[in-house]
């Protein structure tokens, strides 16, 4: 009697598996024309200032949040997407008298100070007027005198962060074809594990998570949208992730998006030999202080 004739021993390979080395490599996404190719290695930041990167870009404030951690990745993949993201968001104050409003846009501040007698349509005129008194490129605001949408052109940058109790932020950026763009960058380089997004909304966070969870990928991101802490709320992009049962995207809501603590969370734990940790109860360097209440965690635990 042979082997055979007991048991049938099925060989296969995973060839699309990331290399030993590939592990501790994360592909960080976004669009920019520094380079013609769909990806590049980089140990640096200096190296990607040195390719025309600017300083204050969302692209290197993605990177400096993962190799701001202790152990830090040897290496990340930048991959260039040709989809243009077309930013996105859209403001809505809640009327509280004399109080000011703060808005940040790309890290510059946008004030408004209420008067005694405060309505939302003179908060969104205010904000309105504040931040394009900024004057930053590219930036436009549409006052609807219930909210206020503030947009970017075709491939700009834009983040913005307010204060949750008196304005509700949602990052309303559509899918460009992220999808599209991860493959093709996939063509020329698949030796990662975790990827990581510049442009974060609901859209382009769904579109991804449902083509990582075919893979041996995972997708470490991070959303500000604050109807993730509305416990009623069953169409934003936390309940879409939980719902969905995906098991390799992981989502961190933090209040500045454009920290990328996600990502940071990500640059800390690669450096670590698979298996050998876990992913809970670790502190973000760099990520600053996100103040929720008992209710709110509760929201996004459930």
């Amino acid at each position: 009697m042979s082997l055979t004739d007991i048991v049938t021993v099925n060989i296969t390979t995973q060839t699309t598996a990331p290399t030993r080395v590939g592990f501790g490599t994360p592909l960080l996404m976004g669009y920019h024309t520094n380079f013609p190719e769909r990806a590049r290695v980089y140990q640096t930041i200096q190296a990607m200032l040195d390719d025309g990167f600017a300083a204050d870009s969302l692209m290197v404030a993605l990177a400096t949040s993962i190799l701001s951690q202790s152990p830090k990745v040897g290496q990340f993949i930048v991959g260039r997407m040709e989809n243009q993201p077309v930013p996105s968001f859209k403001l809505t104050p809640v009327a509280v008298n004399s109080t000011a409003y703060n808005v940040y846009v790309n890290g510059e501040l946008a004030t408004y100070t209420s008067d005694a007698s405060a309505t939302v349509a003179e908060i969104t005129a205010g904000l309105k007027a504040a931040i394009d008194l900024l004057a930053i490129a590219g930036v436009t605001t549409v006052d609807n005198t219930t909210d206020l949408d503030v947009d970017a052109t075709a491939g700009t940058d834009l983040s913005i962060a307010c204060e949750r109790s008196l304005i509700t932020r949602a990052d309303n950026t559509p899918d460009p074809g992220i999808v599209a763009d991860l493959t093709a960058v996939q063509n020329v380089n698949d030796d990662w594990y975790t990827v990581h997004v510049v442009n974060n909304s609901s859209a382009i966070i769904q579109a991804l998570a449902a083509n990582i969870e075919t893979q041996r990928k995972m997708f470490i991101t991070e959303n500000s949208d604050d109807a993730i802490l509305d416990a009623l709320s069953t169409t934003d992009v936390a309940y879409m992730l939980s719902n969905a049962n995906y098991a390799r995207t992981s989502l961190m809501f933090h209040t500045k998006q454009h920290e990328y603590g996600g990502a940071g969370w990500a640059g800390g734990v690669l450096p670590q030999d698979p298996g050998s940790l876990t992913w809970k109860f670790k502190t973000v360097a760099g990520l600053s202080t996100d103040t929720l209440t008992a209710t709110e965690v509760t929201n996004i635990e459930n």
